[in-house]
């Protein structure tokens, strides 16, 4: 329901106060701004809070504080101080907020500890893991929650000592906080939670995050009991193989483990569980179930084809089946539901078994509606009794089915596919020739070259256009001949096919050509002619692609014309594109700064700073980017003070730019990124990405002030796959922080997969 007219013309006056006192800058103005964070109006209450934290300065922080102080009690007020205080970097707010903490009025050491968390300052830590001993409770809640904020490693034993304490009402959020934190040195510590029947859900869910091998028995053993989620354990039990097998590529083990510990009654309650669970859960519930075997299971499985959450989980473990599950999935394929029966058909091709065959065949004329599915899965078997019937289907009327069939035939390899496509390049029906000419251009059959080119002059277009598309890959000295001429072709679609073609061929002389279908009436025979002289490296078409950038009406044109100068110009045409990175048109502009960037140049930067400072632009992530493309050490300039924008994607990208620098100083500055929870797993990623060749440059990280920080340095390098640990790891195992220390042993221990025979039980 609207509001009345008046109140908004109030509200309205009150925006407009808001402003004035905003460019006001005063003290006094800075104390009506916090009054107004009271506003019975959300939208005056959130501009009065952006105006003090857009011109903050020593008098908004003693106001903002003040108003948590006296004012804490009007729920406005406090939000919006609470607000500004957690974007504000000022020392002196940190240091009252600590005051606060250990203050005497309960409400305010709760919206203290509240604050300190939103503010992501690790200095706060000592102070709030003391405050988990306030009298009050609320407080030692909220000191909990400022804690996970913080990811705070120096307060996990604490924490796990009020886990353990076992009072739900701050059991249940300190199990909450130590998953995030991630430390799992104290893993073993939350098993015996499982038998408590109020927290047994929070400790699998923990134990999900944190456990390793010790926990997984335990965890498995617990769906051999209704008292608990069968859903929650398969979720913990997935994410500790899934965490096994990207770290220590050795999910198998985690596998084993699990499978000695789940009974019948666990098997029973992993199938009940799934008639009432549904995505992420259902999804783990399909794991847990691919790693057991039996009739019961098998069956289960197949269920799981018809649900959309979790069906391509359900076929790749019917597939690590094999030929052993041919026959029931033969069975399905007459099932009801058409999404089982497609899923069924693709695992079916996956297998290969042969048994596969007829019945395969047999739903080509009974399942219209799955008839490319089918027509792939008889490709992937390969049993050349499937050829007589594939080729049946090369005038389909859907061109999807086409496809497939054109694809099927190329990869079976029947001896009589050449003979027998040359003939049908003169079939009456289009379409058959079409897909001839696909095939016929794959085999390269040299009876069927001459019939092939004649194709060229076909009345049908699509057969024209499918004989061009095909001529670069003939050993023929006629091929370009026809391609010249195919340049001039009626149709436009014949010319585009021509102009991609010729950008495939060897021969020099074609640039000509391409060149002049710059000028093409048709926007895409524009594009791909300039697509092609990019690949063919004609640096005489630089000043043509140039004016393309700049003349052209087509976007797309305009985009593929800068992408070609960048594989053909040099540093000569930066200027080009920096021009164009400023082009109105965003994906020119977005192109010209992605090309500005691969161009690896210290020329370059002017205009990607330029862009990289556009505050609110659509393009400033992407310059953000390709100043980490670079490679340059001067694009560290731009993106440090990017690390402190207020808006996360610009952030994130930062941080990806700056590892993908892959400099020493960029990844110092991300280390000290990953200071600060919330980016320390963004960080981490970007420094895993870097691969294996840059293992050293990541363990710089083990020399970090910040034990987390060292933490989850370790596991970055395991992520990245090094064939041998120790020379990187060997100052962790001294260091002097145990989560370390204890990282490190885990690394050493899980580095190398088990044996084959040790896959099943403990190591």
């Amino acid at each position: 329901m609207s509001e009345p007219h008046g109140v908004v013309n109030d509200e309205r006056a009150r925006l407009r106060t808001v402003a004035a006192l905003a460019a006001e800058r005063t003290t006094a103005a800075i104390a009506s701004l916090v009054v107004s964070l009271g506003d019975d109006s959300w939208q005056v209450r959130r501009a009065a809070a952006e105006s003090l934290v857009s011109h903050a300065n020593s008098d908004t922080v003693r106001a903002a504080l003040n108003a948590m102080a006296v004012g804490h009690r009007n729920l406005g007020v406090l939000n919006g101080a609470m607000q500004v205080l957690a974007q504000l970097g000022s020392d002196a707010i940190a240091t009252a907020l600590l005051e606060f903490l250990s203050g005497h009025d309960v409400e305010l050491r709760i919206y203290a500890a509240l604050t300190l968390g939103a503010r992501g300052d690790p200095r706060a830590v000592p102070s709030l893991v003391r405050a988990l001993s306030d009298p009050d409770l609320n407080v030692r809640f909220h000191a909990i929650e400022a804690l996970k904020q913080l990811r705070a490693g120096a307060a996990v034993e604490a924490l796990t000592e009020m886990a353990e304490a076992r009072d739900f009402a701050l059991s249940f959020p300190a199990l909450d906080a130590l998953a995030a934190i991630g430390d799992s040195r104290i893993s073993y510590r939350l098993v015996p939670l499982l038998e408590d029947a109020l927290l047994q859900v929070a400790a699998a869910e923990a134990l999900g995050q944190l456990g390793d091998e010790e926990a997984v028995g335990p965890l498995a053993a617990q769906l051999n009991h209704s008292a608990i989620s069968s859903e929650v354990i398969a979720q913990a039990l997935a994410a500790i193989h899934l965490r096994y097998e990207d770290s220590f590529g050795n999910g198998p083990y985690v596998v084993g483990l699990a499978r000695q510990s789940i009974d019948a009654s666990g098997l029973a309650n992993l199938l009940d569980a799934l008639s009432h669970s549904d995505g992420a859960k259902l999804r783990a519930l399909a794991v847990v179930l691919g790693w057991l075997d039996g009739d019961t299971v098998d069956h289960g499985l197949v269920q799981l084809l018809s649900r959309v959450a979790a069906r391509d989980l359900a076929a790749d473990a019917l597939a690590r089946r094999g030929s052993s599950i041919t026959t029931l999935l033969i069975q399905e394929l007459g099932a009801e539901d058409s999404t089982t029966r497609k899923m069924v058909v693709q695992t079916l091709g996956r297998i290969g078994d042969a048994r596969a065959v007829q019945a395969l065949i047999d739903a080509l004329e009974v399942d219209d509606g799955l008839l490319a599915e089918v027509v792939s899965s008889l490709a992937l078997v390969g049993d050349a009794s499937a050829y007589v019937p594939l080729r049946t289907l090369l005038g389909h009327p859907d061109a999807s089915v086409r496809r497939a069939v054109v694809s099927a035939l190329n990869s079976l390899g029947h001896p009589e596919t050449a003979t027998d496509m040359t003939r049908l390049l003169s079939d009456p029906n289009p379409r058959v020739r079409e897909s001839a000419v696909r095939v016929i251009g794959y085999v390269g059959a040299p009876d069927g070259v001459t019939a092939l080119l004649q194709c060229c002059a076909d009345p049908d277009v699509s057969v024209r256009r499918a004989a061009v598309e095909h001529l670069p890959y003939l050993d023929d000295s006629r091929t370009l001949t026809a391609l010249q001429s195919k340049m001039g072709d009626v149709h436009a679609g014949v010319r585009v096919a021509a102009a991609r073609a010729l950008g495939k061929s060897d021969d020099p002389t074609v640039t000509a050509l391409l060149r002049i279908a710059l000028d093409d009436p048709d926007p895409w025979v524009r594009y791909f002619a300039a697509q092609s002289l990019g690949r063919h490296g004609d640096d005489s078409a630089v000043q043509a692609l140039t004016r393309l950038t700049r003349e052209d009406l087509a976007p797309q044109v305009r985009v593929a014309a800068v992408e070609a100068i960048v594989r053909l110009a040099g540093a000569a045409h930066i200027a080009v594109l920096a021009e164009l990175a400023a082009d109105a048109n965003l994906d020119v502009a977005r192109s010209a700064i992605a090309a500005l960037g691969l161009r690896g140049s210290a020329e370059a930067l002017p205009a990607l700073f330029a862009a990289a400072n556009l505050s609110g632009s659509p393009l400033r992530e992407a310059a953000i980017l390709a100043l980490g493309e670079s490679g340059q050490h001067g694009a560290i300039v731009a993106l440090r003070p990017a690390l402190l924008n207020p808006d996360g994607h610009v952030v994130r990208a930062a941080i990806t730019a700056l590892a993908r620098l892959a400099l020493p100083e960029a990844v110092d500055i991300l280390l000290n990124q990953a200071a600060l929870p919330i980016w320390r797993a963004n960080c981490m990623e970007e420094l895993v990405r870097l691969g294996r060749n840059h293992a050293p440059l990541i363990a710089r990280g083990l020399q970090h002030e910040n034990p987390d920080v060292r933490r989850a340095i370790v596991g970055a390098l395991v992520r990245t796959k090094v064939v041998d640990l120790r020379p990187l790891l060997a100052s962790a195992l001294e260091d002097a922080d145990a989560g370390v220390r204890h990282a490190a042993i885990a690394a050493f221990a899980h580095g190398m997969p088990p044996s084959t025979a040790d896959s099943g039980g403990r190591r």
